[in-house]
């Protein structure tokens, strides 16, 4: 039995479109399908409930006419309801400043609580957007305007996987609009989508002042990446016609993550990793260092900070699933694999001077979270998620990195990604073990 509170543990939530800052208004306003924590108290949930509310896929499949028809009767009615608590925050601005001194305290308070529930109300306004942008075959002209002004603050949400597929929904019904153009363009150097952000190379080299450094970076390396994704392309279609690389199921609290292991390439590497999962070595671990922030260094690190169930609550401790061995760098038997978006790499220890140290992988694995040709020659990229990369993006924030000086701190509102469980899907017929370092 796992136990939860508000500061160890946000619970799933089958609503993928909620921001994690939205999920506990969600919890305080409405009782919302999935979620099992109420505010300032511990509810016991176990283990099957907390697997079965692990979030589900989005289907982008045209909807069908009463479908449709629900999502626009929903659309309209969370427009009024986002009037009315617009109306009654005007109202309470009024009063608080025109009103009886007295009743301030009162109306400063209703603005508050009429702001607070109109952050909700707009999310769930977007989200109805998001669903009519593609079941509906012609979205009403509200819908496209939305989805236009949220895909920005998608994008620094890291949302990279959404915003591509919105505004390339979004080129669909309007072409030439260079807004939708630019974003969908720095979305897909972000997603290996690098034939499409190339599409685009000339239209964003007019706007090359105005990206941050490393994207700027990313669009001038543009042909060279396109050059070392085809050859990973090639070698993933041969994968795909051997179709007998082992894989590995994570079953993480913001959705399912499904990895292939470059067994090929780095045999022993794999060997530890599926000795490991087996162990359950895994289970009940937490993503402990998340950084999205740092686009050269944005990844998601779990494997030494695990979540433990108590008698009456549930704790987060640090690193006490260190093993006490190491393993040994390994050199690809093949082509070289790169850290493209999904690539699982693992991590190492690294000196004062920030140079990773040989030998000193363990347990602690990475997944990238944006292309990192930076770690090609510091990690060994051991695998690839082959399922649905949004929820990569889902992976919650806990780290951030001063982008001058390189160094890591907490994030502001840190938060952490549970993995409840993880399993071998398949292997070849050997023993998995790992190469201990003598």
């Amino acid at each position: 039995m796992v136990t939860t509170t508000e500061s160890t543990l946000y619970p799933p939530t089958n609503d993928r479109w909620l921001s994690r800052g939205f999920i506990w208004l969600a919890m305080l306003l409405v009782s919302f399908a999935g979620s099992r924590v109420i505010v300032g108290q511990e509810v016991a949930v176990s283990d099957e409930e907390l697997l079965a509310q692990i979030p589900t896929e989005f289907s982008l499949e045209p909807g069908s006419a009463e479908e449709i028809a629900e999502l626009e009767s929903r659309f309209n009615q969370t427009i009024e309801k986002l009037k009315e608590l617009l109306a009654e925050a005007r109202q309470a601005e009024i009063r608080f400043r025109f009103g009886q001194w007295e009743e301030s305290d009162r109306w400063n308070e209703q603005w508050e609580k009429s702001q607070y529930y109109g952050k909700f109300v707009r999310r769930e306004l977007e989200r109805s957007a998001y669903y009519l942008l593609f079941k509906s075959a012609q979205p009403d002209q509200r819908v496209l305007d939305l989805c236009q002004i949220s895909v920005g603050p998608l994008f620094d949400e890291f949302q990279y996987e959404m915003v591509f597929r919105i505004a390339n929904e979004m080129m669909r019904r309007i072409p030439d609009d260079e807004g939708v153009r630019r974003m969908r363009a720095r979305a897909a150097i972000l997603t290996n989508r690098f034939a499409e952000a190339q599409q685009e190379l000339e239209l964003m080299q007019q706007y090359f002042s105005e990206l941050p450094p490393f994207e700027l970076d990313n669009f001038k390396k543009l042909p060279q990446f396109v050059d070392q994704w085809q050859l990973e392309q090639e070698i993933r279609n041969a994968e795909a016609v051997a179709d007998d690389l082992p894989r590995v199921e994570l079953l993480t609290s913001d959705g399912r993550i499904v990895i292939e292991l470059f067994e090929d390439q780095y045999p022993e590497t794999v060997g530890n990793f599926i000795h490991l999962v087996e162990q359950g070595f895994y289970n009940k671990v937490l993503f402990h260092r998340v950084a999205k922030n740092f686009l050269p260094l944005s990844m998601a690190q779990a494997g030494s900070a695990s979540f433990t169930p108590g008698p009456t609550q549930g704790t987060f401790e640090g690193a006490p699933n260190y093993l006490d061995y190491t393993i040994y760098d390994e050199t690809s038997r093949g082509p070289q694999r790169r850290h493209w978006r999904g690539v699982v790499s693992m991590m190492k220890r690294y000196s004062p001077e920030g140079e990773p140290v040989p030998n000193s992988a363990g347990s602690d694995f990475i997944i990238v979270l944006a292309p990192a040709p930076l770690l090609d020659d510091e990690l060994v990229p051991f695998g690839r998620v082959i399922s649905d990369l949004e929820v990569i993006d889902r992976i919650r924030v806990n780290i951030e990195i001063d982008t001058k000086e390189g160094k890591e701190g907490p994030a502001e509102n840190p938060d952490f990604t549970l993995i409840f469980k993880t399993t071998v899907i398949r292997k070849r017929d050997r023993e998995y073990q790992p190469n201990k370092v003598q």
